[in-house]
């Protein structure tokens, strides 16, 4: 549920006074989850497996948030609109917030119309917008779903390293969204703010979805021009000395959903390619997933993702270059209302040819080991 304030403001000051109604609306999400995991390893022995842990995880299914929406009617049409959405943990009260930023989740303002939209500021990018729908877990789970971690993004600190893209999101970007029937067009730039060079660092991408019952289709590219593609220093590796472009980075992506009746199907492939100094960096990622929805409350989804990651730029945690994780996940929810939900969840990895890549927490990684997990978590949509 969403509360809104409606807020009136009384424009013109000269011979006439133009009323323009405002509503502002309050979201969120809270999602906690207890998960037990075999084979933990962490820093900075990522090689060698300590043991199981049970741990309370955040935003495990669906990530917390806390955000503020807001449209203005500008009369014939038009509308101003904004987005402030930042990321909490309620595990500790604190802010999901490792680049010290308050909204790091969104924080855009921009136009609607007949036409589309247009949003300026930090947001989603256009290719995860466009994946999402297409997605084996359609973009939930991200502690396991390495389709989060294929999107294009630009390198945020705080953000998982080795894809470049882990925040699936741009700063200074300018991003058109269409929707004409069934299709639906996004289109972004984002700028890179470099002096002396207006490209450096700079993004641009189109995404494009067809949706036609049952069916949906789509496919997205994004190149970015040379820059810092992975920064030195993270708190994991305090001795990584980063990666620097040398060239672009581009990334693309296509798939399908079949949605018909209980079922849900859905198939996609996304890569990722950096000319990097040192070498070239390739990740390529597969996935397929079904879900059964038993009952309006009761769903059931399966899923199965394959990353390979290929590079000569990381020879002190990849002597070999080729690292491979196959991740298979089942998750149940039960939805005890519209807005509360009980989800329980397996998944398996296995990491190969050291492997250490592809998902949201370092800790829960291994290099070249098998790791399964079971958890069980609730997630309050307000």
């Amino acid at each position: 549920m969403k509360e809104s304030i409606s807020v009136v403001a009384i424009l013109g000051t000269f011979t006439g006074a133009a009323c323009a109604q405002t509503t502002i609306s309050v979201y969120g999400s809270v999602d906690l989850a207890v998960r037990h995991q075999t084979n933990v390893v962490a820093p900075p022995d990522l090689g060698t497996p300590v043991g199981s842990a049970t741990a309370m995880v955040t935003g495990y299914d669906y990530i917390n948030r806390l955000g503020f929406r807001g449209v203005e009617d500008l009369g014939g049409g038009l509308n101003a609109r904004f987005n402030l959405e930042a990321g909490f943990v309620p595990d500790t009260g604190s802010l999901d917030n490792a680049a010290g930023r308050l909204f790091n989740r969104s924080a855009t303002v921009g136009f609607g119309g007949p036409w589309g939209t247009v949003d300026i500021g930090h947001q989603y990018s256009a290719g995860y917008k466009t994946m999402a729908p297409y997605d084996a877990l359609s973009a939930r789970l991200p502690a396991v779903n390495p389709t989060v971690f294929l999107a294009p993004g630009g390198t945020t600190p705080g953000c998982r390293p080795i894809t470049a893209g882990a925040c699936a999101r741009f700063d200074n970007d300018i991003q058109y969204t269409g929707v004409f029937g069934g299709l639906t067009l996004r289109a972004e730039y984002a700028f890179g703010e470099a002096p002396g060079s207006e490209k450096t660092g700079s993004a641009a991408g189109i995404g494009v979805n067809y949706a036609q019952s049952p069916f949906l289709i789509g496919a997205t590219y994004t190149k970015q021009k040379a820059g810092n593609a992975i920064p030195p220093n993270l708190p994991a590796f305090p001795n990584y000395p980063g990666i620097a472009l040398d060239a672009d980075k581009i990334d693309y992506s296509f798939g399908g959903a079949y949605n018909r009746g209980p079922w849900r199907l859905a198939v996609g492939y996304a890569e990722h390619k950096a000319d990097t100094i040192g070498g070239d960096t390739t990740i390529k990622g597969g996935w397929a997933g079904v879900t059964y929805h038993f009952s309006p409350a009761f769903s059931l989804t399966g899923a199965y993702y394959r990353v390979k990651l290929s590079t000569v730029a990381l020879p002190v945690f990849r002597p070999d270059g080729k690292e491979k994780v196959d991740v298979g996940v089942l998750v149940a929810r039960y939805a005890l209302s519209k807005r509360t939900s009980l989800y329980a969840e397996l998944d398996r990895s296995d990491w190969s040819n050291g492997a250490n890549f592809a998902r949201k927490t370092n800790a829960a990684e291994g290099l070249g080991v098998t790791q399964g997990a079971v958890a069980i978590g609730i997630t309050h949509l307000f």
